[in-house]
């Protein structure tokens, strides 16, 4: 078949590059490329296993038909004196029943069915193998070979799904894995994570070629817009008219201009559940850098050198589990400077052994005693570990104030009663829409800040990462800047459920909580 340039680029990828991922415009011909290709190493290798996993068997009948159409119109066109070609229906792991004249109809249910196959002979006994199969957890598994999956970004479990994947095509070096999509319309989905430059970059130069970046996620993107398509010779009509007219003209005459630039120049999307947005918190990062740090593990060298005038306050969120997948420990130490707020440090650590984290804790707050920096307060999430925190407070007497923060505990914030969790996120989330923190740069920071996801009823809920991961950063991040916002006095003391003994509340300055709305929201604090 006829390719256009940008195709090109990433049907040969596969010699170079054993994973990777077309981020291309609707109808930019991603599924006839990769199906292309596929048959490409059929005919290439003797025996070969590929595996189309198309999210379209997900997701309804129309994008089923548009497949169909795809792979008809492809394996028409296929002729090879050597190789005999047959399509039909799969029947269990290996057997095959190959219908000559597979009417479109028909290949549509045995697509819906997980069905289709197409074989390429090489021997009487000896073929090369596609399966087409619906890219779920209930079938994607178990077999070995080249993967394929196309439109990723409608599926919801696709983290999962490349963790199956990943063995699939890692036992022999001719595999490979080669997905492909448009933009997610929920920033809270993996397939952003898969997408994002790994520099932020967001303006690139129009090529008919495209251009290849490597994302945050590590993964190599090939990156095609309605504008490379066009300079490439794709073609795009009016929906009225039915006139040829450029990529600009073409999002004029859309009915969705967000969800046009979405799909065909992969702007990001403006809404999503996340609690926090992407954007904000890389922009945040970008801040951070030079002046705030984060890492595994004890602070890094100089660390103490970033803190300069202004209030300090400090979080820690405890981890609530043990073992591999549980969740880390993390602390944030936050200064106000300048009407603004700077993360400073923060650390996040597994350990089963309470000694570990309490020495952790005596060294930093220790550290910045000596070096003229005093800690406002500690809060901690007491809200599983009360006792363990009257522990913590009793060593670290002398060297910092501990609070302990119940999150289902209900507080006065802005006249309202709410639980300290949502207050909390509350004040996190606006923070950072607002440009007002700094963050230290990374992608575990920026991952662990968006496991948070709103739900119904002002809640805000983690989903857990990989190795245990549960927004621990972010939601040490949001206790220390309670520290800075919230302060003492009547508001904390209702949050705090430990008992006696863990540093008096003191009382705030008369008016320091109005004057503080007045100057941030433009908002009185309501009298409780």
């Amino acid at each position: 078949m006829n390719r256009r340039v940008y195709q090109d680029q990433l049907f040969w990828a596969r010699k170079r590059l054993g994973r990777y991922l077309a981020l291309w415009p609707r109808q930019g011909g991603k599924t006839t490329t990769m199906a292309e290709q596929g048959l490409h190493e059929m005919v290439e290798t003797p025996g070969k296993l590929v595996i189309f996993g198309s999210a379209s068997l997900n997701i309804g009948s129309e994008y089923t038909e548009k497949e169909v159409v795809a792979w008809n119109k492809l394996l028409k066109s296929f002729a090879s004196p050597k190789h005999k070609l047959e399509i039909g229906e799969r029947r269990g792991e290996n057997d095959f029943k190959a219908i000559p004249d597979l009417k479109p109809d028909d290949m549509a249910d045995l697509f819906d069915k997980s069905k289709f196959e197409v074989r390429i002979w090489h021997s009487n006994t000896i073929c090369s193998r596609t399966k087409v199969i619906a890219a779920n957890l209930a079938t994607f598994r178990s077999w070995s070979g080249s993967v394929k999956m196309d439109e990723v970004a409608f599926l919801k479990d696709l983290r999962i799904m490349l963790q199956e994947a990943e063995p699939m095509f890692s036992t022999d070096p001719s595999f490979s894995m080669v997905l492909a999509t448009t933009l997610p319309d929920d920033y809270a989905h993996y397939s952003y994570e898969l997408t994002t430059p790994d520099d932020y970059r967001e303006e690139w130069p129009t090529d008919a070629k495209g251009h290849w970046f490597k994302s945050r996620a590590g993964l190599w993107v090939h990156r095609v817009t309605a504008d490379d398509a066009y300079a490439a010779g794709r073609k795009y009509y009016n929906p009225e008219s039915r006139k040829e007219e450029t990529p600009d003209e073409n999002r004029e005459s859309s009915l969705d201009k967000e969800g046009w630039d979405r799909s065909n120049r992969h702007k990001r999307p403006a809404v999503g559940t996340s609690a926090l947005n992407p954007i904000d918190v890389e922009n945040a990062q970008r801040r951070g850098a030079g002046n705030c740090v984060a890492c595994e593990g004890d602070p890094p060298a100089g660390w103490l050198d970033l803190f300069g005038e202004g209030e300090i306050c400090a979080g820690l969120d405890l981890a609530s589990t043990e073992g591999k997948k549980s969740n880390p420990t993390s602390l944030t130490l936050t200064q106000k400077h300048g009407g603004r707020f700077k993360a400073r440090l923060i650390l996040w650590w597994k350990t089963a052994n309470p000694k570990v984290t309490e020495d952790r804790l005596k060294a930093v707050f220790t550290a910045l005693m000596l070096a003229g920096k005093k800690v406002r307060v500690l809060n901690v999430d007491s809200t599983n570990d009360a006792l363990y925190v009257k522990t913590l407070a009793a060593a670290l007497k002398g060297l910092v104030t501990v609070q302990g923060i119940v999150s289902g505990q209900n507080v006065t914030y802005r006249g309202l009663e709410k639980s300290a969790r949502t207050v909390s996120w509350t004040i996190l989330r606006e923070t950072v829409e607002e440009n007002c923190i700094d963050l230290a740069p990374g992608r575990y920071i920026a991952l662990d800040f968006m496991r948070t996801k709103r739900a119904p009823g002002d809640l805000y809920v983690a989903s857990v990462g990989p190795n245990g991961e549960h927004a621990d950063t972010a939601d040490s991040t949001r206790l220390s800047l309670m520290g800075h916002i919230i302060g003492g006095g009547e508001v904390q003391i209702r949050a705090v459920q430990t008992g006696t003994g863990l540093g008096a509340a003191r009382k705030p300055k008369p008016g320091r909580l109005a004057a503080f709305y007045r100057a941030v929201k433009g908002e009185i604090l309501s009298k409780s």
